[in-house]
């Protein structure tokens, strides 16, 4: 390894002749050529929307008899084994559905 100037530290010292040791090419590519970092650097775009329509989904979905368990599953099961309650889910601003969270067992 060839002398360095003595404004290295040690520690940096050290980390040079280690990788002095491997074979090593160096080169600077440039941000539109180097297509990963370029990437990566872009701010995050917001999510598409797909046009989903949720309050035609939820509608959809209380009128289906086969859609998720309804309360009298639940009635059915041990008593007091289980506690169900009936909260609103914000799915996005002014849009909110009901779900039946907070199960416990």
């Amino acid at each position: 390894m060839a002398m360095v100037k003595e404004p290295w530290s040690a520690r940096q010292q050290r980390q040079l002749a280690f990788v002095s040791e491997f074979t090593t090419d160096i080169q600077h590519a440039a941000g539109k050529d180097n297509v990963v970092a370029d990437c990566l650097s872009r701010s995050i775009v917001d999510a598409v929307n797909l046009g989903v329509d949720y309050g035609q989904m939820a509608a959809d979905q209380a009128s289906d008899p086969g859609a998720g368990v309804t309360r009298s599953d639940y009635r059915s099961a041990a008593a007091g084994a289980l506690k169900l309650t009936l909260v609103w889910v914000l799915i996005r601003p002014g849009l909110r559905a009901r779900d039946w969270g907070g199960l416990a067992v």
